[in-house]
């Protein structure tokens, strides 16, 4: 049994270094497509739901504010965040375009 059990550790090894060494090369190819298997699903779901998003935020931003009395609502506006909530979703919207720039995209 002894005997056996060495034997295949020694085939085990004997194929990890075979693996190892026989091409430490980086293939490049392998690792792009690899990125743009996982990067190009996740940027349309980012795309898909980003706008609904910051539709939600809006909506309880402005339920928020709307529950604020006067001096508040004057102290701090809804358009105030209104505008760094679309800015933010604009900006995350650009994203598509960041990952052509970079050539993430197969569209």
């Amino acid at each position: 049994m002894k005997r056996l059990i060495d034997n295949c550790k020694n085939e085990v090894i004997r194929k990890v270094s075979l693996v190892v060494w026989e091409d430490p090369s980086f293939d490049e190819n392998a690792a792009k497509d690899l990125i743009k298997q996982w990067a190009e699903p996740i940027n349309r779901v980012i795309l898909w739901a980003v706008p609904f998003i910051a539709l939600g935020a809006l909506g309880y931003t402005w339920i928020k504010w709307s529950a604020k009395d006067e001096d508040e609502k004057e102290q701090k506006p809804f358009m105030k965040s209104a505008k760094k909530i679309i800015f933010t979703a604009i900006f995350v919207e650009l994203g598509s375009a960041i990952f052509r720039i970079f050539g993430l995209n197969t569209n």
